[in-house]
């Protein structure tokens, strides 16, 4: 849902702020909403391979730095924010 109001609020607004054709105006806002959901993407990319697609056992999890993992979360719940 996240990512759903992140990529059509950017897009939006560019394709409002964009004169000329409906048709130019689209790819532009297309390539905006793909730079805002970029953060997103990849939060979401590390988030899957860390508890889905890692390796090793959960319990090296822990080795983490528990500062990172605090980071991560916080900035992960910030996006929402904007």
């Amino acid at each position: 849902m996240l990512a759903s109001t992140i990529g059509a609020d950017a897009f939006a607004t560019a394709f409002l702020s964009t004169p000329g054709d409906p048709a130019g105006a689209a790819r532009r806002s297309l390539r905006v909403s793909d730079r805002a959901l970029r953060g997103l993407r990849l939060r979401n990319a590390i988030t899957e391979t860390a508890f889905f697609r890692n390796p090793l056992p959960p319990e090296t999890l822990k080795f983490i730095p528990e500062g990172l993992f605090q980071f991560f979360f916080d900035d992960f719940s910030r996006l929402g924010a904007r």
